[in-house]
Parts: C-alpha cells; structure tokens; sequence
C-alpha cells in the first residue's frame, strides 16, 4: 500500500505543481518542495479521517493526561 501511495503521490506532482504556480507563493520565492510535507500530511489526516468515519480506523480518544492518541501497545 506505501508503494501504491507513494506513486500516487508522485502522480499527482504535475498537478500540484500548477496549483502551487497559482498562489503567491512562487512571487515570494517559494518552491513546490517547499510545502510537499505538508501537502502529505494534509493527506494523510484526510485519509485518516475517511477511514475513521468508515469504521476501519478507531477514532482517538482523550487519555487520563488531555492527550489524545490511539496506540494498543500502550494501552493497559
């Protein structure tokens, strides 16, 4: 599946690459690997998010210190 969405990823650069060229950005020296990161962590909580509301991801839930994560190694 990382393959799959790595390419996919990749896929898209071109597409990306025109959105970018429509902001400001670019006026103000940006480049397109400028904002990538976050581009993928838009992404990827998208996706998160999707895969929660159907039922395949548990949603976090808010721990005994505010905090709120999911991981069932750390879990009593």
């Amino acid at each position: 599946m990382a393959e799959q969405f790595a390419t996919l990823f990749e896929r898209h650069h071109t597409k990306m690459k025109r959105a970018f060229n429509k902001t400001a950005l670019p006026e103000q020296g940006g480049k397109l690997p400028d904002i990538t990161q976050c581009l993928y962590a838009n992404v990827y909580r998208s996706a998160r998010t999707l895969l929660e509301q159907r039922g395949l991801l548990n949603s976090a839930v808010k721990h005994t210190n505010g905090a709120e994560w999911i991981f069932w190694a750390q879990q009593p």
